[in-house]
């Protein structure tokens, strides 16, 4: 995370990919302002991104193809979310 940006340009973390955002992994991060869930990512977490109040952008690759309950849960300030035709979640997934 970078000024509030979180990009990865790929799916690898110390060599290992990277296959899932976990559950509640960023949730209640207010500083986020963005993401950019790179390739190779499958899976979105529960509550993953959930009250980031900030969070105002979010691009998810063709490569998911599941984004849990709530991942995205009261991100009210969301205001450009870019989903690749089938990608799989319920419908509580997104702000």
């Amino acid at each position: 995370i970078k000024d509030g940006h979180l990009v990865k340009s790929e799916a690898k973390i110390d060599g290992y990919n990277l296959k899932e955002i976990g559950s509640n992994i960023f949730n209640g991060y207010n500083q986020l302002q963005s993401v950019t869930i790179p390739e190779g990512v499958t899976r979105i977490g529960t509550c993953a991104f959930a009250f980031c109040g900030e969070l105002r952008s979010v691009e998810i690759p063709n490569t998911v193809v599941g984004i849990e309950s709530g991942a995205f849960m009261n991100c009210d300030a969301v205001e450009s979310v870019v989903i690749p035709q089938g990608v799989a979640g319920s419908t509580s997934a997104s702000a």
